[in-house]
């Protein structure tokens, strides 16, 4: 498996739920399959594969269009931990 990060406009619409289609955000790609599965997260980039299928990422409430940490702005950057679907 490999993370990658990709534009929402280039993916064809927003990916992640905040009504526009300008953000950076993480896809995993099964290179077995040839499958990616966008993970719904904005990010700036710093984000890691942990193993096979667990991510880890820093979530930019800003490029994210929500408070993620309930502290009442968006100017965080808040931890996410991905894990894989059951």
């Amino acid at each position: 498996h490999a993370l990658l990060s990709a534009r929402e406009s280039e993916r064809g619409g927003d990916q992640n739920g905040d009504g526009d289609t300008e953000d950076l955000v993480l896809e995993l790609h099964d290179a077995r399959t040839g499958g990616t599965r966008a993970l719904g997260l904005a990010t700036g980039g710093a984000a890691r594969l942990l193993t096979d299928l667990t991510v880890v990422a820093l979530v930019d409430e800003w490029a994210q269009g929500t408070d993620l940490n309930g502290d009442g702005d968006l100017d965080d950057e808040v931890l996410f931990l991905s894990t894989p679907p059951r």
